[in-house]
């Protein structure tokens, strides 16, 4: 008998297919369950046969097709030109990932289907943390940001982070390939079955209620689009709109107002800004706002930043964003990003903050928080992307975040991925969250990622809802991801206690009857 293994084109296809299901379980469309399933073809085909390289061809095809699908607002919004040469050269970079996993994969099933099944989950975790970091990072689009609209199913996230619930479903996923595939070993069904069942016995805490002190929090959402944003001819009217939202808001008593990011269109001072210490006295509220701060000395750099004007009049800066788009709006931080600026060809130019914003209220008003200082987070758009600033907030005393954004440019799709990806952050750290986004969605999400209210985007709004505060901190806020890491070895560590009790050894699996044809005749 001679083992055979499916045609490259059939590879490629099952490839791209895994690819276009789970860019539609995590566009946010309702289809979120999609994930569990989405990487079956690809296993199927890295299962299949074939060498290292073909794997890498059908993890690349994927890629791309998951990527390309996951950037596509880019060209959509109008952008082009160096934008849009800057992500294909990305997206390829990105879909990278998916290959050197499935190579890996290959590798791994050549030698042993059992290690194959089990080290898939870990395998592909570690790739899709591996995309996240460094100074070109992509955060987005994790597998496990598929599920954040159900919350009972992301309470796994309490644990061990986004990384947890993407661990999860790709178990999962390994558990239908098996299932489908016959000869699977014991172990790793067994393993992968108490990856499917462990997260579900946490579905109850979305259910929990909540009790303690609240906070009520204003949000206003402007519904400013391009190319009115920023525009001098504009700016009285924008502030005007801005403003009579926040008067209409005040008829609910608010213990704080929140514009979103870059809502205040004059340049920010960090010695003060007059007239929004004169907007918050006279509300006799604290008011947080968005805005680019221009710092003094010859350096001039400029920031986004989030500004915050005290009841009695006081302003300071409450934060810088961290994390400025790459290439789009960071300013060049190497010798070739400068070189590509002096050209022109550089739109970005703003500086990273070096850390998440902290702010300590005092909210005075009867009732709500009593009169206590109460820890405010600041997360300023894509900033809300990095679990690690949010568990930093609250490791240094945040018992309330509030992520504000402006998608005026880049439009509702990529409204939708954040809203998705800030209520992961709730649930995290276990703090409530307010999202104020210019063009909405607006959000207000407790401690267990259960949207308590919501500003649908579509037309200038603001309303206020509380959120209680005063939740302990999560086991994410202690260990990070490490639980999850130590998740992803429970199916290897699983299949070497089974072979040792059995006495068998790590071989290559014989092949099954679907790999196998006819010996020649001779």
């Amino acid at each position: 008998m001679t083992r055979t293994s499916i045609p490259a084109h059939t590879s490629l296809a099952a490839g791209a297919l895994s690819g276009a299901l789970l860019a539609v379980a995590t566009a946010q469309v309702g289809l979120g369950l999609l994930a569990f399933a989405g990487l079956v073809p690809l296993l199927w085909a890295i299962d299949r046969g074939g060498s290292a390289a073909a794997a890498a061809g059908a993890g690349a095809a994927g890629g791309l097709v998951f990527f390309g699908c996951a950037v596509s607002w880019v060209p959509l919004a109008g952008f082009g030109g160096p934008l849009v040469l800057f992500l294909c050269i990305y997206v390829a970079g990105l879909a990278s990932t998916w290959a050197a996993a499935a190579a890996a994969l290959r590798w791994l099933r050549a030698r042993d289907r059992g290690l194959f099944l089990c080290a898939a989950p870990a395998i592909w975790v570690a790739a899709e943390f591996a995309r996240t970091q460094g100074a070109l990072g992509y955060p987005w689009h994790q597998f496990g940001y598929a599920l954040s609209a159900q919350a009972e199913l992301i309470q796994l996230a309490a644990f061990g982070g986004v990384h947890a619930l993407s661990l999860w479903i790709v178990a999962v996923n390994v558990l239908l390939l098996a299932s489908v595939r016959g000869a699977a070993p014991r172990s790793a069904l067994v393993a992968s079955a108490l990856v499917l069942l462990s997260p579900l016995a946490l579905a109850g805490r979305a259910s929990e209620a909540l009790s303690g002190e609240e906070v009520r929090v204003a949000a206003v959402q402007p519904e400013v689009r391009q190319p009115g944003r920023g525009v001098r001819a504009r700016f009285d009217a924008n502030l005007n709109r801005l403003v009579a939202l926040s008067d209409d808001v005040m008829r609910e008593s608010p213990d704080l107002i929140v514009w979103p990011e870059s809502a205040y269109e004059a340049p920010l001072l960090s010695a003060g800004e007059p007239f929004l210490g004169s907007l918050a006295l006279h509300y006799g509220r604290p008011l947080l706002t968005g805005g680019w701060r221009v710092t003094g000395g010859d350096d001039g750099r400029l920031y986004n930043s989030a500004v915050l004007a005290r009841a009695d009049g006081r302003t300071q800066v409450a934060g810088d964003k961290v994390h400025p788009l790459p290439f789009y709006e960071g300013s060049p931080a190497t010798w070739l990003g400068r070189g590509i600026a002096r050209l022109g060809l550089w739109p970005g130019r703003m500086g990273a903050g070096q850390s998440a914003g902290l702010v300590h209220l005092r909210l005075d008003r009867a009732g709500t928080a009593g009169g206590r200082e109460v820890g405010l987070g600041v997360l300023i758009c894509v900033d809300s992307s990095y679990p690690d600033l949010s568990r930093d907030l609250r490791r240094r005393g945040a018992e309330l975040l509030v992520e504000i954004s402006n998608e005026a440019q880049t439009g509702p799709w990529t409204a939708v991925q954040h809203a998705a990806v800030s209520r992961l952050r709730a649930v995290e750290t276990g703090l409530p969250l307010v999202r104020v986004g210019n063009a909405g969605p607006t959000e207000w999400v407790d401690a267990r990622g259960r949207v308590r209210a919501r500003i649908p985007p579509g037309s200038p709004a603001s309303r206020s809802a509380s959120l209680v505060i005063g939740a302990p901190p999560t086991p994410f806020v202690r260990f990070g991801a490490s639980p999850a890491l130590a998740a992803a070895l429970l199916p290897l560590l699983a299949l070497t206690l089974s072979r040792s009790a059995s006495g068998t050894s790590s071989t290559p699996s014989p092949p099954t009857p679907e790999e196998t044809s006819p010996c020649p005749e001779s």
